[in-house]
């Protein structure tokens, strides 16, 4: 089986070099939108598991093209949300391929790509693993070969699913059966675009409220701020409920946020004590994790969060559903002397 993986950042490296090494071997190869300057060839990649064992695995010399290849029997897509847009459709255009998108698609996105693509070619995906980029710099692969390094999670509770139409697909069957056999819990179901924009709709406004403050407790000591999060929290998870039903860890999530779970008499400085200690424990037990949530959304990824806010937004507008803690905390990551 021959998988092109669009986007060869953490999560597609994880899943590349998974596959790669898996019982039963996959074809790899990693599609980038344009071919690197002269002197900057690519490098391996050498990914960690943080859980269950640490274990390390390797490509020394990842097959790497600037097109689609023709003989690819299925494309997992593995951007960021903002990079979902016409140039990536123009580039997935050409192959007839079915597309699994691993990226967290909008309704928006999701019209985009059947528009250009079809729908028969669009199977939206959730990813079961959690990788993040420890920083800038070069590893060695264990033989001296350099290579670029990840860490991830591949948390028991979490399975990546891939939307099965009733009409069964044989290549969406061959990629869930090759994720088992690399050892990525997976499965092909119905409903999974829903349950996927449900999710994120719940969990990302927590999520650009690190972003806006810049870390877990630097939110957590400002109480305009972790009111203005909470109330955005509550009112995307009402709207995550037009669109299907989160997974049940970003409802729970929420729903322990939410000031309603600790009753309307609750004082602020509880709902924040209650926070505190919450992340106490979570930095004790997985230090690395705690820092992965600062790094990957309180600095990296603004444009990001931004856009997925922008979105949010629209589908509040669209649902005409109240969301005016959602819009002020889009116009925070504007920036100073933004506007709705």
């Amino acid at each position: 089986m021959h998988v092109a993986i669009v986007g060869a950042g953490s999560l597609g490296s994880v899943f590349g070099v998974r596959l790669a090494n898996g019982a039963e071997k996959v074809r790899v190869s990693f599609v980038m939108r344009s071919a690197p300057a002269p002197g900057r060839e690519p490098l391996g990649m050498r990914i960690e598991q943080v859980d269950r064992g640490s274990g390390v695995l390797a490509l020394e010399a990842p097959v790497r093209t600037t097109a689609i290849p023709a003989d690819a029997d299925v494309i997992l897509v593995c951007v960021r949300f903002e990079q979902v847009d016409g140039a990536l459709a123009a580039l997935l255009a050409p192959s007839r391929a079915p597309v699994v998108t691993m990226t967290p698609i909008f309704p928006q996105h999701h019209a985009l790509l059947v528009r250009e693509l079809g729908a028969e070619r669009l199977f939206p995906g959730m990813p079961g693993v959690v990788a993040y980029s420890p920083g800038p710099g070069e590893t060695s692969n264990g033989e001296g070969a350099p290579c670029v390094r990840y860490r991830y999670w591949l948390p028991r509770a979490a399975t990546t699913l891939i939307e099965q139409p009733e009409r069964r697909v044989p290549a969406i069957d061959a990629l869930a059966q090759a994720f088992e056999g690399a050892g990525i819990s997976s499965r092909a179901q119905a409903g999974v675009h829903a349950t996927n924009v449900a999710t994120t709709c719940t969990f990302v406004p927590v999520m650009m409220g690190i972003d806006v403050t810049g870390s877990i407790d630097a939110l957590l000591g400002d109480d305009t701020a972790l009111d203005l999060v909470l109330r955005a929290a509550e009112e995307a998870r009402i709207l995550a409920r037009h669109y299907g039903k989160p997974a049940i860890w970003a409802d729970w999530f929420v729903r322990f946020l939410s000031r309603s779970r600790l009753g309307a008499w609750a004082p602020k400085a509880m709902v924040a004590q209650s926070l505190r200690l919450g992340v106490g424990f979570a930095r004790r037990r997985s230090p690395e994790g705690v820092a992965y949530v600062e790094e990957h959304f309180g600095r990296k990824l603004r444009a990001q969060n931004l856009q997925m806010a922008e979105k949010m937004v629209e589908l509040f507008r669209e649902r005409s559903l109240p969301h005016e803690a959602m819009a002020e905390l889009r116009d925070r990551l504007r920036g100073p002397g933004s506007v709705a």
